[in-house]
């Protein structure tokens, strides 16, 4: 259910005319209501009776305005509201407020965010977790399989990965097809693989897009009734194909993810896999839905298609995204143990911050995008917390004192001068000098890591203090890129106390909270500003 209150609550960004063209849709106790502002109102009793009452538009604009004008003449004399309508924003900023509650299982706290509809996201859960994927009949032709391999990332195993997958044992060459994908960065490799694919195999170019694009562009291009997901550093087994054939035509599972044999050639990634294992070893077990693992991974392609694939704009956490929309659709995965892939692991830093920097892009987005990651269940965030606070609350006492300034230099008053230029100075060390000392804190650790090489419970503790600083560096960075520390049109905060009286209507007479000054309002005030015309 999506709801717009027109003039008194714009949330669109459009002319105001277009909330005449919503419809409202309210089922309770006694029925069913609809409605549609300026044209319709229907009402279905759960008795079996109806109504039905159909009215002209433009009378609709007619008494908006008539309740529009009385709100703002009865708000300038301080006087009650002879309209329901002014109740009506409070009602629905309520309305909304539990949406959001219901949807991020948390408690919303206003003003109401702007980002995204409650409704409409707790609507599409519940289609997803009510409808199941339609079952698709065995299709009499076409491949089994169409094995997705990106180009990039492959940490110098291409060929030994692309060698693995055309000599696969005991599963018919026609039962599978490879698309190579190439985010243009890899053309001089492509062409030299070309010439080792089958007639079948094809090679998909999208230059300058992110591994899950990459993914879903192979995906758009498959003709199996399972795509494959899997990366060019990691080598199948001989028989692969064959053991995860077997296991899904055994069970009931709409996909499955493969073992994976970690192959490591330092302390690093030693430590790497360790933290791997810890990990998956949790999500391996029975029910867990967190099983979407890119080392070898297979989803029946209706199933990809029906809950929207990967989605590309979240990055390398997109993976965690479709884990999620899975679980709501209510699609079983399992895990095909006997279908094993050599996962060769990261050797570097800068190939580990090079993966943290996508996720947590994505992660930040996808926060970004609704506000919380609860629906999810996985998070890299979480591990740097503390340093987003801080930041957030440096931030938040700069615009206090930039506020306090602002008042005091129209009487004379610059004693806050020293302050906001402290805190300003804080705040660009936390910005750039910041992001420098971050940098300088992960290869402190990276050292560290090489310092305790031989003892892997001391490594595997150094490297967990490691990832987290990668962590906290990326989301340095990525606030940065994606400008989430600019308030967005809906949360910026004006100052009522510095704007003149006989401007102002719904407001009550100053007061005063730590220093602070503020009004109260009516639920209806507003703003009459001397503006010239043009």
């Amino acid at each position: 259910m999506h709801i717009e209150a027109g003039p008194l609550l714009r949330r669109t960004g459009a002319r105001l005319g277009d909330w005449h063209e919503r419809k409202l849709t309210v089922i309770g106790s006694l029925g069913t209501a609809e409605c549609r502002p300026g044209h319709y109102l229907k009402f279905h009793s759960a008795t079996g009776g109806s109504q039905h009452v159909e009215f002209d538009p433009s009378s609709l604009d007619v008494a908006t305005r008539e309740m529009l004008q009385s709100v703002c003449n009865a708000a300038r004399t301080q006087g009650d509201v002879p309209s329901p309508g002014a109740d009506a924003r409070q009602t629905l900023e309520g309305l909304l407020l539990s949406g959001c509650s219901l949807r991020d299982e948390r408690i919303a706290i206003a003003p109401v965010p702007t980002h995204s509809d409650p409704f409409a996201d707790l609507a599409s859960r519940s289609s997803r977790s009510q409808s199941r994927p339609p079952l698709r009949e065995t299709r009499e032709s076409g491949p089994r399989f169409s094995v997705l391999l990106p180009l990039i990332e492959d940490r110098g195993f291409v060929r030994d990965s692309l060698a693995s997958w055309l000599g696969q044992e005991r599963f018919a060459a026609e039962g599978y097809e490879l698309l190579l994908l190439d985010d243009g960065s890899r053309n001089e490799m492509a062409d030299q693989l070309r010439p080792l694919l089958r007639g079948g195999d094809r090679i998909i170019c999208r230059p300058g897009v992110n591994r899950s694009e990459l993914y879903g562009a192979g995906a758009d291009e498959a003709h199996g009734e399972f795509v494959f997901l899997t990366e060019s550093h990691c080598v199948p087994e001989p028989d692969c194909l064959f053991e995860l054939d077997r296991f899904l035509q055994s069970h009931s599972y709409e996909g499955a993810c493969c073992r994976s044999i970690p192959v490591c050639y330092n302390s690093l990634a030693r430590a790497d896999a360790h933290a791997f294992e810890l990990g998956f070893r949790e999500f391996l077990k029975e029910g867990d839905w967190r099983k979407v693992n890119v080392h070898g991974f297979a989803l029946r392609k209706d199933v990809y298609d029906f809950v929207g694939g990967l989605r590309g704009r979240y990055d390398l956490f997109a993976e965690m995204v479709l884990a999620a929309d899975l679980r709501d659709a209510g699609v079983r995965l399992g895990y095909a143990a006997g279908a094993a892939v050599q996962h060769h692991y990261r050797v570097t830093v800068s190939e580990m911050a090079e993966f943290v920097d996508g996720f947590v892009l994505g992660e930040m987005q996808y926060l970004h995008d609704y506000g919380s990651v609860q629906r999810i269940g996985f998070s890299f965030l979480e591990m740097c917390q503390a340093s987003l606070e801080g930041v957030s609350s440096l931030e938040e006492c700069l615009a206090t004192e930039w506020q306090r300034l602002r008042r005091g230099w129209k009487r004379g008053d610059f004693t806050a001068v020293g302050a906001c230029l402290s805190l300003l100075q804080q705040r660009l060390m936390a910005g750039h000098a910041g992001q420098v000392l971050a940098q300088l804190r992960v290869w402190q650790l990276a050292f560290r890591c090489w310092l305790t090489q031989r003892n892997l419970p001391r490594l595997s503790r150094n490297y967990e203090d490691l990832f987290h600083a990668a962590v906290a560096r990326a989301a340095r960075r990525c606030r940065d890129r994606l400008r989430l520390d600019e308030p967005r049109s809906g949360d910026l905060m004006l100052s009522v106390t510095d704007i003149p009286a006989d401007w102002q209507f719904g407001f009550y007479p100053a007061e005063t909270f730590e220093d602070r000054p503020f009004r109260w309002s009516r639920p209806a005030a507003g703003l009459d500003l001397p503006l010239q015309a043009g």
